[in-house]
């Protein structure tokens, strides 16, 4: 494994996403029951934490407080809604707080550039896709477009017509790989305001096996010279489907070493913390600044969580 608690505050990790991963393959109810399982099972760990990990809710849950860290819970992939667009509030009132539009397969919403339905390269969003969008929308829900194919990713950003997140990716001009990003798309995500989250696995971030620190620093480079130093952050997939992270970088515990090689590199301290977590947090608050705030009013849907 690369994280757990301690070690995530030993790396000085304030907070971080925690994706939740439903088989595709199975019915819309196992669906839904696995996501509430991964939630209770993960606030069952943040009760049990004696204060030391925190269930991120809203932008002001980030405050920075020395011998703790957080996260804010995600969906990788909108099949964990079937075709039913009211579990995006149900999600977010469970304490869900992006999806990601789509994961290694085809789902109602969308195409993969890489997986399952891969092969459908100019098939873009659906038209439970674009409800989807819209949903997300009203109720603060941050869009997550990593792993979409290409016409599916631009049409999103039309349509969403502000920040998004790429969460875990980089730069296609970098790493010739069908899952990151073209310089089309980076553009897509500055014009919105929007981040991506720079991967640490070296198949990605070099298109190598075996590759180390420098090239994860490289993708920031290159995203930061070609958009901007306000659409960068950290992304990670740690304890995700990545068997092999960067030299120098074994688990949560190393992330130190990004930022001194960041300084390294002549970046600013400004800079620096923009990209271990401002400009994340600038994302996650606009998109939270834009909801409607009657959608969260009701609060989060816990009646029946129990200690088990």
């Amino acid at each position: 494994f690369h994280a757990d608690v301690p070690r995530l505050i030993e790396g000085g990790v304030d907070a971080v996403g925690w994706g939740l991963v439903v088989n595709p393959f199975t019915t819309v109810e196992r669906r839904i029951k696995s996501v509430w399982r991964y939630v209770h099972a993960f606030r069952r760990l943040c009760r049990r934490s004696n204060g030391k990990l925190r269930h991120i809710l809203s932008p002001d849950d980030l405050a920075v407080e020395n011998g703790r860290t957080g996260a804010f819970l995600g969906i990788d992939g909108a099949h964990a809604l079937g075709d039913r667009l009211e579990l995006v509030e149900t999600y977010y009132r469970w304490g869900v707080r992006y999806i990601t539009l789509v994961h290694f397969s085809s789902n109602a919403a969308a195409h993969p550039a890489q997986g399952w339905g891969s092969w459908r390269t100019g098939a873009g969003l659906t038209e439970f896709g674009r409800a989807v969008i819209a949903e997300c929308r009203r109720v603060g829900m941050m869009v997550d477009l990593a792993h979409i194919n290409k016409t599916g990713f631009m049409e999103a950003a039309r349509l969403i017509d502000g920040p998004f997140i790429v969460s875990h990716s980089g730069a296609s001009a970098v790493a010739r790989r069908r899952r990151l990003i073209d310089d089309e798309q980076l553009k897509a995500v500055a014009d919105n305001d929007g981040v991506v989250g720079i991967i640490s696995a070296t198949y990605w971030t070099s298109g190598k096996l075996f590759d180390d620190v420098n090239a994860m620093i490289g993708q920031i480079d290159y995203v930061a010279r070609t958009i901007g130093i306000d659409h960068v952050c950290l992304g990670s997939d740690m304890d995700g489907f990545l068997w092999v992270t960067v030299r120098g970088i074994q688990g949560v515990e190393d992330y130190p070493l990004i930022t001194e090689m960041l300084l390294r590199r002549g970046y600013s301290d400004e800079d620096v913390q923009k990209i271990l977590g401002l400009n994340f947090l600038r994302v996650y608050r606009a998109v939270w600044d834009r909801a409607d705030k009657r959608a969260r009013s009701s609060g989060p849907a816990f009646e029946t969580d129990s200690e088990g």
